[in-house]
């Protein structure tokens, strides 16, 4: 440092773009698929599972990343857009005899 000239000012932290929202529908029927339609026109990222193939297309037309999802099996790990999710709604009903078939596959 010199004597009688002020040290240059740090300059400011690099912000990051900040990420963009990414809902994660399970069971993405009557209800999810309202939700989604309403966060698309939105601007967010829309992803989520539904019951055939026939669905899965209908959802990709609307511009979700659809998933074909069958609730009584384990296999969440297959669904990546998932990871990527900052946000997430289930809105499948409870099975008979395995409950929640979401939080059943955290155990």
């Amino acid at each position: 440092m010199i004597p009688g000239i002020a040290p240059k000012p740090a300059p400011p932290p690099v912000a990051s773009p900040p990420k963009p929202q990414h809902m994660f529908v399970f069971g993405a029927g009557f209800v999810g698929r309202y939700v989604s339609e309403r966060l698309l026109a939105q601007g967010w990222q829309v992803s989520g599972t539904c019951t055939s193939p026939a669905k899965k297309r209908e959802l990709e037309m609307l511009g979700v990343k659809a998933s074909v999802f069958d609730a009584t099996e384990r296999n969440l790990q297959s669904i990546h857009s998932l990871q990527q999710a900052t946000h997430l709604l289930i809105s499948i009903p409870p099975i008979p005899g395995i409950g929640d078939p979401c939080f059943g596959h955290l155990s």
